[in-house]
Order: structure tokens, then sequence, then C-alpha cells
């Protein structure tokens, strides 16, 4: 799916996980052209995005801290819904690609998407049942999904 993509520039953010030697890398490629475009639409995926890095930032920095577990899942919950709304967000890369390509690349896209989003409830629920390090793990695979996506 890289193909699909123009990378820019890249936003990454680090969050330690209070393992020893462990953390993640949340980041997030932007298309420059979508920042600046006045489509609400597009103002809308940029800030689902935004939203997304912030959730998962607090999502790794409480991952190893069981007392923040009930709070943690209402925050993996938000990301299912921010991954969701996000799948009728089409970003502006999508929508510059030749009509050859875009129905393949808006595919791979929405699959990714509901992929991030299944991974979230996985993460929803490892929080509910307080393993922490299941948690851990689906955050490591929700990141690591989302690096194969750009």
């Amino acid at each position: 799916m890289n193909r699909f993509f123009k990378v820019v520039f890249s936003l990454t953010v680090f969050v330690t996980l209070g393992l020893p030697n462990a953390a993640l890398a949340y980041s997030h490629d932007y298309d420059i052209n979508a920042e600046q475009s006045q489509d609400p639409e597009n103002s809308s995926l940029k800030q689902n995005m935004k939203k997304i890095g912030s959730l998962f930032k607090t999502l790794g920095s409480a991952v190893s801290d069981p007392s923040l577990n009930a709070e943690s899942a209402k925050n993996a919950d938000q990301l299912v819904v921010h991954f969701l709304e996000a799948q009728n967000m089409i970003p502006d890369s999508i929508a510059s690609l030749p009509g050859s390509e875009q129905n393949s690349a808006i595919s791979d896209y929405k699959s990714m998407l509901q992929s991030e989003a299944d991974l979230s409830k996985r993460l929803s629920a490892a929080f509910k049942k307080n393993d922490n390090n299941g948690a851990s793990a689906l955050l490591n695979q929700i990141n690591s999904l989302k690096k194969d996506g750009h």
C-alpha cells in the first residue's frame, strides 16, 4: 500500500512503555497538500489523525499502570471510533490518483483502518481484563500496522 501515499514529512512520537528497553513510535505521514486544503473533510481527517496520535500516546504512557486500565479502555474505545470515522475520509493522496488506481488504494486504506479498529477493540478488552502485557502487545501491533500503511 505504500505506493499509494505521497510522503511529504513524517511526525513520530516515541512513547515509553515503562518496560526495560521498550518504547513505541507512533508515526503518521502527512501530505502537505491535504494539510493546506480548504476542504472540510480533509480538515476533519487531519483532526481525526491528531486525536488518534494523542490517544495512542496516552495509551502508551498508561499501559504499564493497571490503575489506569478503566480510563485506558475508554481511550481504546475512542480509537475504534476515530479509525472507523477515518474510513469515510479519503486522503487527498488517494483522491489525486488516476481512476484506475483509486479503487485499489481506497480498498487498502479502508482495510487498514478496519484492522486498526479491530485491534483497538481487542486493546479495550485487554484493559478491561487487566491484561497489561496483552495491551502492550496490541499497542505494538497497532503501531506496526500503522507503519505498514505509511
